[in-house]
């Protein structure tokens, strides 16, 4: 195997797997939010990087119950829904939603690697 199982190393692989896929997914959908959706490839791209990221990391994290993942998903749906209901008010303000959407996925993501890995 490539990595040892409880090693810190590979923690910390892992958060960051999930950091660069959360920030990637979430800027494909900033970016379709702020461009209107003309800039469809770029955020194609940009989705498909974030989402690609997350896979690897649950990979690693195959061990853990489907409700464990359960929250992520979630703001990743809510924040989607809000941002393309709140785009006509300002965009700043789903700039705002979307990094809070961000940093409230990556900090329940650390958690689960921390009390798995850890």
């Amino acid at each position: 195997m490539l990595f040892e199982k409880k090693s810190k190393n590979i923690s910390n692989v892992i958060c960051n797997l999930g950091i660069f896929g959360f920030m990637f997914l979430f800027g494909g959908m900033y970016t379709y939010v702020y461009f209107y959706g003309t800039a469809l490839l770029e955020t194609c791209i940009m989705v498909f990087i974030g989402s690609t990221l997350l896979v690897i990391q649950y990979y690693f994290l195959r061990d853990l119950n489907f409700k464990e993942r359960i929250p992520e998903i979630l703001i990743i749906i809510i924040t989607n829904i809000l941002s393309l209901f709140i785009i006509k008010e300002n965009i700043a303000l789903v700039a705002v939603v979307i990094g809070i959407a961000t940093a409230a996925c990556i900090l329940i993501n650390r958690k689960k690697i921390e009390k798995f890995y850890v």
